[in-house]
């Protein structure tokens, strides 16, 4: 009497079925590590959205009035400097939105169109500041401009325009 495992066929047949079965395995992992990212992402999304939009959170005081278009832009800010702490400075923009700007020496400072240093500016000195997003939030300033006070041809610019 044969063995039906010896034969060939059967053989290959089981071989065939160990390799559906194995990557049905790997299939239904993939499916639950996906399940719990999308659990965890949407449950880090809802409390980020708690945490941070609360006002009775410690974010509260950071807070802007989206609704108004008070929303920051990481590639440039206009206002008043309120903080010069060099090589970082507040600027208080628009609405109540405060950006930290970081300075460098390769930082090009200009007193309407004449050149001028980092040290020239001062606290309350308008100003307008373009550069790149920083790692920690901060406009890493490639130029600054200071508008002289008293000059109105510049109209300050909101997420609206």
């Amino acid at each position: 009497m044969k063995s039906y495992f010896s034969s060939g066929t059967v053989s290959k047949i089981i071989l065939v079925l160990a390799i559906v079965l194995i990557a049905l395995v790997i299939f239904q992992a993939g499916m639950i590590v996906g399940y719990h990212r999308g659990v965890f992402a949407g449950d880090w999304d809802g409390n980020y959205e708690r945490s941070v939009f609360d006002p009775h959170s410690v974010f509260a005081p950071l807070m802007r009035d989206f609704s108004r278009g008070d929303v920051m832009n990481g590639h440039g800010t206009i206002g008043e400097i309120t903080d010069l702490s060099l090589p970082t400075l507040m600027v208080k923009g628009p609405g109540t939105i405060e950006q930290v700007v970081a300075v460098s020496p390769t930082t090009t400072v200009r007193v309407m169109h004449m050149p001028a240093t980092i040290q020239d500016l001062r606290t309350g000195e308008q100003i307008v500041v373009i550069g790149e997003p920083g790692m920690n939030g901060q406009i890493n300033a490639s130029f600054i401009r200071v508008i002289p006070a008293g000059t109105s041809s510049l109209p300050l610019m909101t997420a609206h325009q």
